[in-house]
């Protein structure tokens, strides 16, 4: 009478439920996992945000000089360092690309953001003033396989958009966090009097970094979001950067449910068919025991005992097998490209919920209706 006899008895049958919920559940968790770097890939190309704060034009080539001087004069303002922002396309597996920021900077100020952000020259040197040369993180580099020496840009790499000249990479920095929730810093530097004379470059807008002092950081950017930011000038903080980032993640996984949902409520109605067609040839069975004394109740019971077996050992055997996809693209895929898959996000194991759920939801709901109509004293004198 226990729920799982019939399908130790019955293996075949077993198997093909058993394989055909393992293959949804591996079909819904993997795309998940594999396409969460690609959200997650817009907060580590925003890291830097912890230690400053971005103040930028909307129009024009330059913040207004009386909010330059507001910030020059305010107690929770430790330095202001004027930028050039570049974009240098880095790969997202499995395939998007997306642009991460490289910033012009003078040559106290490139040295002062590499130790503000807690980097160290591992090969190579800083730029030099007035050259076409660029320091890239660790990170960036790998993403791109790129080496002391190599060139980006145009027209060496067509897809640098953002970078229309040759830029030589002079330099490696690596960074050992000082935070365990700190992510890896993506981040690169490039000298501010070079693009400033270069006629591709001149005419960028140049955007201010608001390093706080020590301990002001949440104050100095409240100051900033409710003093500074306007209809011509705007203003970048990590954690309204990181709200909503956070909302469009939710927008996203919202979206990621409801075609998830369709899924389940298609492959439950077609499992739940299999299923159906298989305990209709049990009717004999059911008829037995109801006239021995079992209940309705016990018998629905005792099927979404064995629909629950079943289901559960598709679940641990779908995630087995993701599990063990994920730790083969973590290794060859996404970590030479500077990227790391979060195996213990919970939003795409949740996600695989709602298929076993309504699985053993209409089984049961089935097999109930199908004992309702069930005659035993019939199925007893048929044998």
């Amino acid at each position: 009478l226990a729920s799982w006899t019939f399908y130790l008895r019955h293996r075949r049958r077993g198997l093909a439920l058993a394989v055909t919920m393992a293959l949804m559940i591996l079909g819904v968790a993997f795309p998940a996992f594999l396409f969460a770097p690609m959200i997650d890939a817009n907060q580590l190309f925003y890291e830097y945000l912890r230690y400053v704060s971005e103040v930028s034009p909307r129009m024009g080539g330059s913040v207004d000089p009386g909010v330059t001087a507001q910030l020059g004069t305010h107690p929770d303002v430790a330095r202001v360092i004027p930028a050039i922002r570049l974009g240098l396309m880095v790969e997202v597996p499995p395939v998007n690309r997306i642009t991460t920021g490289i910033h012009g900077a003078s040559e106290d100020d490139i040295q002062y953001l590499v130790n503000l952000y807690g980097m160290q020259l591992e090969e190579g040197r800083l730029p030099r003033p007035r050259s076409n040369e660029i320091v890239l993180s660790k990170a960036i580099a790998m993403n791109r396989g790129l080496r002391v020496g190599d060139k980006v840009g145009r027209p060496v790499y067509g897809d640098d958009i953002d970078i229309p000249t040759e830029m030589v990479v002079v330099g490696i920095l690596s960074r050992f966090p000082r935070d365990p929730n700190e992510n890896d810093l993506w981040a690169g530097l490039a000298s501010s009097e070079y693009l400033r004379s270069h006629e591709f470059y001149s005419s960028r807008p140049v955007s201010l970094f608001v390093v706080p002092t020590e301990g002001h950081k949440s104050r100095l950017d409240g100051w900033l979001e409710e003093n500074i930011a306007s209809e011509q000038t705007r203003v970048r903080t990590y954690d309204t950067l990181m709200s909503g980032l956070r909302q469009d993640t939710w927008i996203l996984l919202l979206a990621f449910a409801v075609v998830e949902s369709v899924i389940a409520i298609v492959a439950a109605i077609a499992l739940a068919i299999l299923s159906y067609t298989f305990f209709a040839q049990r009717r004999e069975e059911f008829g037995i025991l109801h006239a021995m004394g079992h209940s309705r109740r016990w018998l629905v019971l005792r099927t979404v005992g064995e629909a629950v077996s079943v289901v559960a050992v598709a679940w641990l055997v779908g995630a087995a097998v993701c599990a063990a996809g994920l730790v083969y693209m973590q290794a060859n895929v996404y970590a030479p490209k500077g990227l790391t898959l979060d195996f213990f996000n919970p939003a795409p194991w949740l996600f695989t919920l709602p298929l076993p759920l309504a699985v053993v939801a209409v089984s049961g709901g089935l097999v109930a209706w199908m004992l309702a109509r069930l005659d035993p004293v019939s199925i007893i004198e048929r044998r």
